[in-house]
């Protein structure tokens, strides 16, 4: 075998490169499995691939000239039995999460201050080296680690829409707020709870996730004003908008005073944004205006990355409030674009269910079917109860369209029954599409008639929804 031909530093460095989940580039390497320099290393590597049992890959867009390397699967298992042998496994194998720890912190920095998305693609291609790393930590009986590897995920998790992999990781750790926490400092505390109170807000469950933003604002007030303090208030004002809370202005106007004193743009930008969204949905026009007028310069020194997608998304909001359907779509197609570029998921959908909702006032049928089915498709990958239901109301509102107007009362019934089921207030310009489908199905049928058809009709569960709004969106076969 190859393996034999190798000098002592390269068969050193190929049993231990057994951990490596994926990926690595050479940094990675030396600092989990290196014996030496660096350049001892990139040397050993070399040997290593030369003799095929390790592969190199060209440059990424976001590698800084750095190349990547994988050990071969076929040859992985003889490594780890090696590496098993040599009696380093556990040494590696704690090095390895010290390392992918490290480079999950730099990166959320990165992910939180660099909008374009470049760095969403990196954080995924190492995913499965954090979940190696965590796992470690967790075997380890280090779940203070593990709850700062879960804080370094958040914005991995919020841009891709990965809250099926978040839950698992705070079952796992014990992230709840009447759990026992780990010995850990008050800026590692906050940002931990931010991450699991954003994670379990976004799936629906909102009563657990302001609780954990609320610890969150605790912990990080006494630090002073921060990015870390502007997030959690963030996230605590989405999350209480989205329960219809009075308070959701003032904690938002407070994160936009935070953020600006902190000097992040892009954390201003946000809570201006839901800031906007709270103007809206209480009538308020000329406040939402001024606000948008506040987040332009933001979005103009943040073009092509998510401050430009978030205002021209509430431009958007603002104009369908507005009865400028047309203007509307404009903008909500340049903030999809935006949004799917920069890799983010979540809210991508919301700009393309506005996408749908402009182009059915618009009379674009397959243009709206389309902004619909895309909207459902985000909600399902990325957990989000609540885009679920402004995606149930939308196919109310076709089914109401196209004279069914049962099926509608039936669609409209089951997403109340949801939103209720989680605490969601319909609170956005879903707002507005509750309204309106009310009011189509009151012309349509009557009041008496739409109470009844509301009190019968069987209620579906998410899933039963979503499948039924699945046959709806599909096409009809067209006549033989």
């Amino acid at each position: 075998m190859s393996h034999d031909l190798l000098t002592a530093d390269a068969r050193t460095l190929f049993r231990r490169l057994a951990v490596m989940a994926d990926r690595f580039t050479l940094a990675d390497a030396h600092a989990v499995a290196g014996a030496g320099s660096e350049m001892e290393t990139m040397a050993a590597l070399e040997q290593l691939v030369d003799q095929g049992l390790v592969r190199m890959f060209p440059e990424t867009s976001w590698s800084e000239g750095s190349r990547f390397f994988a050990l071969l699967h076929i040859v992985r298992e003889f490594a780890l039995e090696v590496l098993e042998s040599s009696g380093e496994k556990k040494a590696t194998a704690r090095a390895h999460a010290v390392r992918y720890s490290a480079v999950a912190h730099d990166l959320e920095r990165k992910l939180l201050l660099d909008d374009t998305g470049v760095w969403v693609e990196q954080a995924a291609s190492i995913q499965a080296d954090l979940r190696a790393a965590f796992w470690h930590w967790l075997g380890s009986d280090d779940r203070a680690a593990a709850w700062r590897l879960i804080a370094d995920q958040r914005g991995y998790w919020a841009h891709a829409g990965k809250l099926s992999e978040a839950f698992k990781w705070m079952d796992a750790a014990g992230v709840h707020p009447a759990r026992e926490t780990p010995d850990l400092s008050d800026m590692d505390m906050g940002r931990t709870c931010t991450a699991a109170g954003l994670a379990v807000a976004l799936s629906g469950d909102y009563a657990p996730g302001s609780a954990l933003l609320e610890k969150a604002v605790t912990f990080l007030e006494g630090l002073g004003d921060g990015p870390e303090l502007s997030r959690a208030l963030n996230y605590l004002g989405l999350t209480q908008l989205s329960q219809g809370k009075p308070e959701a202005k003032a904690t938002l106007m407070r994160a936009v005073e935070v953020a600006s004193n902190a000097g992040v743009d892009l954390d201003a930008c946000m809570s201006l944004s839901f800031l906007c969204e709270a103007c809206i949905v209480a009538g308020d026009i000329a406040g939402a205006e001024a606000v948008l007028e506040r987040a332009r310069p933001i979005a103009e020194r943040h073009r092509a990355g998510s401050g430009e997608a978030m205002y021209l998304q509430e431009v958007g909001n603002l104009r369908m409030s507005q009865g400028r359907p047309e203007e509307a779509l404009a903008h909500f197609e340049a903030s999809a674009r935006l949004y799917d570029a920069a890799h983010m998921i979540p809210l991508s959908g919301w700009s393309w269910w506005g996408i749908g909702y402009a182009c059915f006032q618009l009379r674009r049928k397959e243009r709206c079917i389309a902004g619909f089915t895309t909207c459902l498709d985000r909600a399902r990958r990325t957990s989000d109860s609540a885009m679920a239901c402004a995606a149930v109301l939308s196919f109310a509102l076709l089914a109401n369209d196209r004279g069914d107007h049962q099926l509608a009362a039936k669609l409209l019934g089951s997403a109340e029954a949801i939103a209720a089921s989680i605490g969601y207030a319909f609170w956005s310009v879903d707002s507005l599409m509750h309204k309106d489908l009310k009011s189509r199905l009151l012309s349509a049928i009557g009041a008496e008639q739409l109470k009844e058809a509301l009190r019968t009709s069987e209620q579906l569960s998410m899933e039963e929804a979503i499948d039924l709004i699945l046959r709806m969106a599909e096409p009809s076969p067209t006549a033989g």
